[in-house]
């Protein structure tokens, strides 16, 4: 999510407060789609694709041979989920008649992937407006990418709220975590390696909670002495903690009053 698409957001909602032994016959998914139903294909270059409220994505057979998903706010896009078939031009996922989504390595070659929900042959894979791919077959879904976008924005704090011990915010491609730890530190990290912390030790118990004057502090678990701050200052207006895919801010509406990156 990029920071313009959360300030919208952020504007809005403070306003309101077993593997096939050979590949089957199939036929092309339909140029814009965003379901794959029983026979047919994405080859080299197609892909499902949707508009969803948060973010666009798409769910793209690459020339590598790898099925990738991809989403996009407007500043990029960013894999979420992948089948690891790469190294195989020429593969192609298809959708068989006896329910399991299959990636072949090329016409009449061996199967590199499955999301193995045969035994449904009405399943249809189809990319939800959440960037969740799911299968669903008889009773429901059957397998899911996992990759869901939620609307509850997981990676906002409003004003006035707390954020506990052993919580934590996630930007929405899951890249970058502001946790507050059990051991009391507040600790920003991108792909699993810490960038930025409140340097605060053995503290446990301690929460962070976005004040109503927007100064970001972190309190002992009594809530009798502060620990850190971030020093902001904008009181009489709603703001908010944003982590982002590049970085985490304490802002408003109208502008950033504190910025960390990677």
């Amino acid at each position: 999510m990029s920071r313009r698409t959360t300030a919208l957001i952020l504007s809005t909602a403070l306003a309101g407060a077993a593997l096939a032994a050979t590949a089957p016959a199939a036929v092309a998914a339909p140029a814009i789609a965003s379901e794959l139903h029983v026979g047919e294909t994405l080859r080299v270059g197609e892909n499902l694709s949707v508009e969803g409220e948060l973010a666009d994505s798409h769910l793209e057979m690459q020339t590598d041979g790898n099925v990738v998903l991809y989403v996009n706010d407007g500043s990029g896009d960013v894999a979420l989920w992948q089948s690891g078939t790469a190294g195989h031009p020429g593969a192609y996922l298809v959708m068989q008649t006896d329910g399991n989504a299959v990636v072949y390595a090329g016409d009449n070659g061996p199967a590199l992937w499955q999301s193995g929900t045969y035994g449904n042959p009405n399943a249809y894979l189809v990319l939800q407006g959440d960037a969740n791919a799911v299968i669903y077959g008889n009773g429901g879904a059957k397998w899911q990418s996992g990759t869901y976008i939620s609307t509850d924005l997981p990676n906002v704090l409003f004003t006035g709220e707390v954020l506990a011990s052993g919580e934590e915010l996630v930007s929405p491609s899951g890249t970058v975590t502001l946790a507050m730890q059990r051991d009391g530190n507040l600790v920003a990290y991108a792909n699993g390696r810490a960038f930025w912390s409140a340097g605060i030790k053995t503290r446990p118990g301690a929460y962070a909670v976005l004040q109503s004057d927007n100064n970001f502090v972190v309190y002992t678990a009594d809530g009798t002495r502060a620990l850190w701050q971030s020093r902001t200052s904008a009181p009489g207006v709603d703001g908010a903690v944003v982590v982002y895919d590049d970085g985490v801010t304490v802002e408003t509406v109208d502008e950033y009053l504190w910025v960390i990156e990677p």
